[in-house]
């Protein structure tokens, strides 16, 4: 065993330079995983506490099902069979107008509770005059903030309806007391069903407290299907459909990096059985074994795995503390608080990546054990010999296609429809990539061809030499396919993510002259709807909507009022109608994004649900052109008197504006919004609590794209340099093979320049060809990442290819490889002629 190690580790240091690229290329693939994993357990770790630290520990809103409804007691009895759950406490929840001690109004959520649930509150109190006792009637909670506005402390009295109560408690602003932007009051249950004896509560419903220790996201699985659950964004942060998605695509992206390494291993193994035939040849003569052979091959991966793995996880902890410091996390940019390092996901994926450098050593050791020992050691002038793996490449592609085709299949058996839509995007994205390296490893002859049609430029760009270059590209490009596709994946890949951005800055484009062009929202405190008025009157307003209330039954439920729309706005004829029968209550409307996720369309019905019983209400049109959300795209449009008869919502005050700027009458100029927002402020002094103007949103919105991408240009920096890796061993074994060649061009008056300049010229057109494969394959990837990203998203993204960015692949292609070219040709430049002519 000492001596393989021994042949091993004198193979490795003789050459150096190849050595050392494998090490690069394993350390790279294990660095860029090791620092997202940790990036990404770190930034759902911040996230979570930032979250849990505003908000408290996790909570599921649950409540029967529409399709098999039952009664309060019923779901408390199935719920308190599931294990794992802490406790159950039933509430009702009403948004409702109290009335303050100085005879002003406020709109609040109240909550009831019932006395046996006491203690899953108690600890939210605060401040309290009956901290031991549960709420009685005519009594009241009221969160800090709520008085904290409105200048409440316990003892205070206020009003709902014509029931004087009396503030007991003030409470913390987590759990339930989250609600309605903190403006919660909570009453004893009964007492407050009493308030509301007409049906105004929206629906009954338990809160289910779940104990710290347990997996949220398991217990929200297993309760799905039997019961309506909604779940918290803190408490599975990071875990959102976005969230997940990026996440999942960014371990992915370095795995995909890991197996890069791992291709570039495989071929360098591979040139290294070539290089060696006649040293392979001599051990078999004087004794030794196939086992043995093969066991020096193996150790020579083995200590660059090792090696690697080790750099790698350095490089990697250190590369996820710059990105933590920068601010770099799995979802965005976004603040990291934690350094967390998750020794078990590091450990396993070190090992995966010796055991796939092992893995690309597999085959030319089995290549190497076949040698015919006679025919190496033949007395003739070439010490190589051709070695095939078309074969190889042709089982490896079938049996690829194949494990694709049965997952895929078993996605559609076992789930359910629709359900499959991400994966299927992917097995579209990966058949692609499988059918085109495929097509390049099985028919290397597309090299060759390509080489004569694109290789004449380099007789152009290399006049001396650029001839010689493409002949020999023309005559054996083949050799140098696995660097070409190391580009090829790379550019492609790089390709079809820029078209991705690309799509989503224009779709933000159209959607904002739709949605958003000449408004600005603002939020302020409950305001009477004269405040409409006011705002209409100020010079530069061309017309105000206001938002009335706001309810998820199932999905966002927005109510404004448009019946003052005037003529003057720039709106569609084929949308006048449309809101002439939303202003007579004839139907909802819903945004683009809702419609999309909903399946729906304009002339179907949609079912909501309602305080007393479902209802199906028809789709009258579908726009973003109103109501605009701060936060969400997906939502839908009421008649202020359908949400209070559907919901029991007033609609007698605002908290929300959307306002069209116009031509200043004093100016006859438009005004902008950033001055028509600073104008209504000064004017107005309203309470506002946030605002946005149309000019800060799409900067905000197209900036964060790049932002929140960020992470992937380091992901793709890194495949670039594993490709330049892959065309500097191409190229240094391609300068091996052709060693006497060399020594007679050096012999018949070729210079030590011209020899370079041959050199970087091979590097030229291999980098042409890699970047015009790299094009035909990123148009149809691109087309189906886009595809499967407006499917995903809900969005109407269209697939938008930048000139750009296809110039920018190939300019970038050709100049790795010319720079990757650079050393080979050095190092073969310097060659002593005497003693590469030097017979064998």
């Amino acid at each position: 065993m000492k001596a393989i190690f021994l042949l091993a580790y004198r193979n490795l240091i003789f050459k150096k330079t190849r050595t050392l690229c494998n090490i690069i290329a394993v350390t790279i693939g294990i660095a860029l995983i090791t620092a997202i994993v940790t990036i990404d357990v770190n930034t759902v770790l911040t996230e979570k506490a930032r979250w849990i630290s505003e908000y408290g520990n996790p909570d599921l809103v649950v409540r029967p099902s529409n399709s098999s409804p039952i009664t309060l007691t019923e779901t408390i009895e199935r719920l308190e069979t599931i294990s794992d759950v802490e406790s159950i406490t039933p509430i009702f929840t009403k948004l409702t107008t109290i009335i303050l001690p100085d005879g002003s109004e406020r709109q609040i959520e109240l909550c009831g509770i019932k006395k046996k649930n006491y203690e899953d509150f108690r600890t939210l109190i605060i401040e309290s005059s009956i901290k031991d006792k549960p709420l009685e009637k005519n009594q009241i909670w009221i969160t800090s903030r709520l008085a904290w506005e409105n200048n409440l402390d316990v003892g205070s009295h206020i009003k709902i309806g014509k029931e004087d109560c009396e503030v007991v408690a003030i409470t913390s602003n987590i759990f339930m007391g989250r609600r309605n932007k903190s403006r919660v009051g909570f009453v004893q249950f009964d007492w407050g069903m009493t308030l509301f004896q007409e049906g105004g509560c929206e629906r009954i419903f338990p809160i289910l407290w779940i104990k710290a220790h347990e997996d949220t996201k398991a217990l929200k699985a297993r309760l799905e299907g039997k019961f309506l659950v909604n779940l918290p964004s803190y408490a599975l942060e990071g875990s959102s459909v976005e969230d997940l998605a990026m996440r999942n695509a960014l371990k992915v992206s370095s795995i995909f990096s890991l197996g890069l390494g791992l291709f570039i291993i495989f071929h360098s193994f591979t040139l290294s059985v070539i290089e060696r035939m006649r040293e392979i040849g001599l051990m078999h003569a004087i004794g030794a074994t196939k086992k043995q052979i093969g066991m020096v091959l193996l150790t020579e991966a083995l200590i660059i795995g090792i090696l690697g793995a080790v750099c790698g996880v350095f490089s990697g902890l250190v590369l996820a503390k710059l990105m933590a410091r920068l601010h770099i996390s799995t979802i965005g940019i976004a603040d990291i608080n934690y350094y967390y390092l998750p020794w078990n996901q590091i450990i396993f994926y070190a090992i995966l990546g010796i055991c796939s450098t092992l893995l690309g050593a597999l085959y030319p050791v089995f290549k190497a054990r076949k040698v015919n020992t006679s025919l190496v050691l033949h007395p003739i002038g070439t010490t190589l010999v051709k070695v095939e793996h078309k074969k190889f490449y042709t089982v490896l592609f079938l049996a690829s296609t194949i494990i694709m085709i049965l997952l895929y299949m078993c996605m559609r058996v076992f789930f359910a429809e629709g359900s499959y839509g991400l994966f299927a995007t992917i097995f579209k994205l990966i058949m692609i990539v499988l059918l085109f390296i495929g097509a390049l490893l099985i028919l290397p002859s597309l090299v060759r061809v390509t080489s004569r049609l694109f290789g004449k430029c380099a007789v152009y760009v290399f006049k001396n030499v650029g001839t010689l270059a493409y002949k020999d590209m023309s005559a054996s490009g083949d050799r140098l396919v696995p660097a070409i596709l190391g580009i090829v994946v790379v550019f492609a890949a790089l390709f079809a993510f820029k078209t991705m951005t690309t799509s989503l800055k224009s779709e933000i484009k159209e959607w904002w002259e739709i949605a958003i062009k000449d408004k600005i929202l603002i939020e302020t405190e409950n305001l009477p709807i004269s405040t409409r008025n006011d705002i209409q009157h100020i010079a530069g307003v061309k017309h105000v909507l206001m938002i009335t209330s706001k309810v998820n039954m199932p999905f966002l439920i927005k109510g404004i009022d448009m019946s003052s729309l005037t003529t003057d706005i720039n709106i569609p004829e084929k949308e006048k109608e449309i809101l002439k029968r939303f202003t007579r209550g004839e139907g909802i409307i819903l945004t683009t994004s809702l419609a999309s996720r909903q399946n729906k369309k304009a002339g179907e019905f949609i079912e909501l649900s309602t305080v007393s019983r479902n209802k199906k209400i028809e789709i009258i049109g579908v726009s973003d052109r109103y109501g605009y959300f701060t936060s969400e795209r997906a939502y839908a449009l009421l008649n202020p008197e359908h949400m209070q008869e559907f919901f029991r919502l007033s609609c007698d005050r605002a908290n929300e504006w959307i306002i069209w700027s116009g031509t200043d009458t004093t100016t006859r100029n438009k005004t902008p919004t950033s001055s028509l927002l600073s104008k209504i402020r000064s004017d107005l002094n309203l309470p506002v609590t946030w605002s946005m103007t149309d000019e800060r949103l799409i900067y905000e919105r197209t900036t964060n794209i790049d932002r929140d991408f960020f992470i992937f240009n380091i992901i793709f920096f890194c495949m670039v340099i594993l490709a330049m890796i892959g065309v500097l061993n191409s190229l240094l074994v391609n300068a091996m093979e052709r060693e006497k060649e060399i020594g007679l061009f050096r012999v018949l008056g070729m210079t030590r320049m011209q020899l370079q300049e041959m050199f970087t010229a091979i590097g030229f057109i291999i980098g042409i060809n890699g970047g015009i494969f790299a094009v035909l394959l990123a148009l149809p990837f691109s087309y189906f990442a886009v595809s499967g990203l407006r499917d995903f998203s809900g969005l109407n993204l269209s697939y938008t290819i930048s000139p750009f960015w296809i110039c920018t692949c190939l300019a970038l292609a050709v100049f790795i490889s010319y720079v990757a070219s650079l050393y080979p040709s050095y190092i073969i430049a310097r060659e002593n002629v005497a003693q590469t002519l030097k017979y064998e």
